[in-house]
């Protein structure tokens, strides 16, 4: 796992790859009538995949301007197909695209987003608070799921392992001091509680 994560030459072909077979999965498991609130729907409307395959790249990538611009280019592809799969079977037809404008404004801020997340490999304070950022996105729809998960047990059980275990893997592998990775800690938790009392009100 750990080489999936900074091991690996990935190329700009192999980023295009990624991303048509990824934007074709994601269209076509939106296509599959599974049960309402399960896991198996979220990679379509969640986001806690896409952080954890812009990871992958970015991690992978020899410097931030690279990290940058392959991320941007594997939101670029995906996304759009993954609309493109669904326009043959789904009753809106082309109308489908109407969901895509969200998307291609985070596709706009991968470019930066991607370049500056690749300064996590340094481990220092800097580091910490971009990690921490990522880390609570994870955090916050990993609540998200859990109070489905409550609720509906078992639904969602697997995004929410998915989502915390991210959270711990990435402070593990990507932040070396202790003292460090405490930090990314108490931000991810404090930041996930603020979100979730802000939601409430």
């Amino acid at each position: 796992m750990k080489k999936l994560f900074g091991g690996l030459k990935i190329t700009y072909i192999q980023i295009v790859i990624f991303a048509v077979i990824a934007g074709a999965v994601t269209g076509l498991v939106l296509l599959v009538p599974f049960p309402e609130n399960t896991s198996f729907q979220n990679i379509g409307i969640c986001f806690e995949a896409w952080i954890i395959f812009a990871m992958i790249i970015i991690m992978n990538a020899e410097k931030p301007a690279e990290a940058g611009v392959k991320t941007f280019l594997f939101f670029l592809i995906s996304q759009p197909i993954v609309y493109l799969v669904q326009v043959p079977f789904c009753w809106l037809h082309w109308q489908i695209f109407s969901y895509y404008p969200q998307w291609f404004v985070l596709t706009l801020l991968t470019l930066p987003g991607g370049w500056v997340v690749w300064h996590v490999k340094k481990d220092n304070m800097l580091s910490v608070f971009i990690l921490s950022i990522v880390t609570t996105l994870l955090s916050t729809e990993g609540v998200f799921h859990l109070s489905t998960c409550i609720q509906k047990f078992p639904r969602q059980i697997i995004s929410t392992t998915v989502c915390f275990g991210a959270v711990v893997f990435f402070v593990q592998t990507f932040i070396r001091k202790p003292r460090n990775r405490v930090l990314v800690y108490g931000l991810t938790a404090a930041c996930t509680l603020l979100l979730w009392i802000l939601s409430k009100v």
